[in-house]
């Protein structure tokens, strides 16, 4: 009796027994290749060749754009006395650092030195030191240093201090941030780095937790600096022009043409939250790339992925 197969099976027939029976593509399993397989990733798309040429092309951008804003920050002497652009410095160097060390992580997947075909040890070893602090660690510092730069920006503008003002008040801001940067950039290696360890123990949600809380916080201090900016402006605004406008047009009217200030923290919300949401989703049922994706599917997750390492390549 001759079977049909699903799923590119291919029928064999096996003269000795008499009888037919499907040869399932590696992803699929049953008589008719019906059932996929559970918890196997994908095999038909080389993973490691596409990482490495969009960590290429993000590698260049950050180069560039990053290297520009070190040669501006650094030539103007008016840019560099500032206490914002002490962070913007910072945030370009860490920016460069974490994306070569990326760059590095993911060249190494795609080039597989025979060394490292049979070292698992050393292979995951790398992948966290080198991966995980490029992509996880460098993004969430560069989160902190994007939300103290709107943070010294609202006290500029809402306050008397000066751009120049005692570094004293930035090292102090630093010094707390730091308390806060420090500790979770630790657990996020411990937590990223653990092999084989069930996301769901409750160490392991605590510690999740944790780091997203202070990610969170970052996000409200970025954002909250922003919009106390734009409605400082407003304040000034309304105080002192003649022409006679309500709050609310002089509000619209200015972040119409100043909607710039929102694009940084609007970009970060764009390239982190869709992995970090989409991800857990059936998490424990298949991988994010699982076997039998579709190249519609796969392609979008790809990119949904690697958007989370675009903040590090723009300023």
């Amino acid at each position: 009796m001759l079977i049909n197969c699903s799923n590119n099976g291919q029928l064999i027939w096996n003269e000795i027994l008499n009888q037919s029976y499907c040869q399932c593509n590696p992803c699929y399993q049953g008589v008719n290749c019906l059932e996929l397989i559970p918890r196997k990733r994908q095999v038909q798309f080389d993973l490691n060749r596409d990482n490495f040429i969009i960590s290429l092309i993000l590698t260049f951008l950050s180069l560039l754009n990053n290297g520009l804003t070190l040669k501006i920050c650094i030539r103007s002497k008016r840019i560099r006395s500032t206490n914002i652009g002490i962070y913007l410095i910072i945030y370009s160097l860490i920016s460069i650092v974490g994306r070569i060390l990326l760059f590095i992580a993911y060249s190494i997947q795609y080039v597989k030195p025979t060394n490292l075909h049979n070292n698992i040890e050393v292979d995951e070893t790398l992948d966290c030191f080198l991966m995980k602090v490029g992509e996880h660690v460098a993004t969430f510092i560069c989160l902190w240093l994007s939300a103290l730069i709107a943070f010294e920006r609202a006290l500029i503008i809402c306050s008397t201090v000066r751009m120049n003002a005692s570094r004293w008040r930035s090292i102090k801001i630093l010094l707390i941030s730091l308390c806060l940067i420090v500790p979770s950039c630790v657990l996020m290696l411990i937590y990223r780095c653990q092999w084989g360890v069930p996301h769901g123990t409750l160490k392991s949600r605590l510690t999740s937790a944790l780091i997203y809380i202070v990610g969170f916080l970052a996000g409200i201090i970025y954002i909250t600096s922003t919009i106390i900016v734009l409605k400082n402006f407003v304040s000034r605004i309304f105080d002192f022009t003649t022409v006679q406008q309500s709050r609310k047009k002089i509000y619209i009217t200015l972040l119409k043409r100043h909607f710039f200030i929102f694009l940084p923290p609007l970009i970060y919300l764009l390239c982190i939250l869709p992995y970090q949401i989409w991800y857990p989703i059936n998490r424990y049922k298949q991988p994010f790339l699982y076997c039998g994706i579709s190249v519609t599917e796969y392609l979008f997750k790809i990119l949904v992925k690697q958007l989370t390492t675009v903040p590090t390549a723009i300023t």
